[in-house]
């Protein structure tokens, strides 16, 4: 079954959209190393489903080196929310500017804790009108 690329060649060179574009393609790079850090499969599958420029982008984003940092900052981001949410099980999580983001995580959140993704319609790949959904559960 041959599924058919979302077209994003639109996305303006440097813009917010294109910065979501950047990060998912980091976070899919990490994923193909031979040690991931996050091992976001799910990233990797985005970009090989999206029609854009992305040597254009491996050129810019100098993903040696980068792939580094996005990966890290995530780790760190699900350690501290799961932290969280382990001493706050009533706590509300929000998903705040996740755009392109594959919702891989590595935080868990106790099944008291509710939670919503709020996302720019622009550079969602759904172009969902929506700005928020309800978050998986941990």
């Amino acid at each position: 079954m041959t599924t058919a690329k979302v077209d994003f060649s639109s996305v303006g060179w440097r813009s917010v959209e294109w910065t979501n574009l950047v990060t998912l393609y980091l976070r899919a790079y990490e994923s193909r190393s031979p040690r991931p850090i996050l091992g976001d499969r799910a990233a990797a599958d985005a970009v090989d489903r999206i029609n854009y420029d992305f040597k254009r982008i491996h050129r810019a984003a100098q993903p040696w080196g980068n792939q580094f940092l996005v990966a890290l900052r995530a780790k760190k981001l699900d350690v501290w929310t799961t932290d969280f949410v382990r001493r706050h099980p009533d706590a509300v999580a929000l998903h705040l500017g996740c755009g392109l983001d594959t919702g891989r995580s590595g935080s868990t959140r106790p099944r008291r804790c509710s939670g919503s993704t709020s996302i720019n319609p622009a550079s969602s790949s759904s172009g969902a009108s929506s700005t928020t959904k309800p978050m998986h559960t941990g």
